[in-house]
Parts: C-alpha cells; sequence; structure tokens
C-alpha cells in the first residue's frame, strides 16, 4: 500500500517481480483540488500529476494494472482507462 499512483509506478517500474498493482480509491482522499481531478473510475480521481504517473504504470509490460474495490467486484483495465 502506497500514498499514491506516482509512489506505486516507482516501486513497479524498479521492482521487476510484481505481478499486479491495484489503483482502487487512487486520488479519493488527497487534498488536491478536485477541479483538476480526472475521474477514470467511479473510485478513482486523480491529479494531472497523478494521471500522467497512471497513463506511465499502465504502459508498463511486465505488471498488470488495474482498479478492484473489492475481491468480488471484476478487475478492471487501467491502461483501457487511461488511453
Amino acid at each position: 500500500i502506497v500514498n499514491s499512483v506516482a509512489d506505486a509506478t516507482k516501486i513497479a517500474k524498479n521492482v521487476t517481480d510484481i505481478e499486479s498493482v491495484n489503483v482502487a480509491n487512487a486520488g479519493r482522499f488527497d487534498k488536491s483540488d478536485p477541479a483538476t481531478k480526472t475521474m477514470v473510475f467511479p473510485s478513482v480521481q486523480l491529479n494531472p500529476e497523478e494521471l500522467e504517473a497512471a497513463k506511465e504504470l499502465a504502459s508498463l509490460t511486465h505488471v498488470e494494472s488495474y482498479n478492484q474495490v473489492l475481491p468480488t467486484n471484476s478487475k478492471l483495465s487501467l491502461k483501457q482507462a487511461v488511453n
């Protein structure tokens, strides 16, 4: 668990044995201006910097990045959502 998509992206870029990153609830509780945020998923609202980090995370080929709020929910592709 990390505090930002940017942190998750840095870790995913530098640790090769990470299989997946779940971005559920990212950005919902940060202190950035809600007017600047993009709703990527209903539970994921990202400011411009975090959105760029999400695009970078989604472009990584060795890690699956997705949104899944509950284990019973379907995994939704971050790559499809940000592209």
